[in-house]
């Protein structure tokens, strides 16, 4: 499947912290979900770490980037579409009490009947 990197990291946040009993199949595509998203997230996390390092600010403890220039860098990375080796998970296969925000989350990863 394709995904752009802030998916990845969104996707990749929202899979980490479901903390409930998951079916077991379920868990298992999560889990394999996430580890096909480490090489490619570890990659972003550094390129972001250049931006901000090299063009941020430090507000309140931590770096801000305020720079148009820099800001579309960060936004541009984001939106790098690279290929991951994982399946969909089929939306009938989830629970159906899942949160807005967590169904929006995990959206990319969710396979409709196709």
């Amino acid at each position: 499947m394709k995904l752009k990197l802030y998916e990845i990291a969104e996707v990749s946040n929202v899979a980490a912290s479901l903390d409930r009993d998951l079916p077991a199949t379920v868990a298992w595509k999560v889990a394999r979900l996430i580890r096909a998203f480490e090489p490619e997230l570890k990659d972003y996390n550094e390129a972001r770490s250049k931006v901000f390092q090299d063009h941020g600010k430090d507000v309140d403890g931590q770096l801000a980037v305020s720079d148009p220039k820099a800001i579309q860098e960060l936004k541009d990375l984001g939106n790098q579409e690279v290929e991951i080796n994982a399946d969909k998970i089929p939306l009938e296969d989830l629970p159906g009490d899942f949160s807005v925000a967590v169904m929006h989350a995990l959206f990319p990863v969710i396979a409709s009947g196709e």
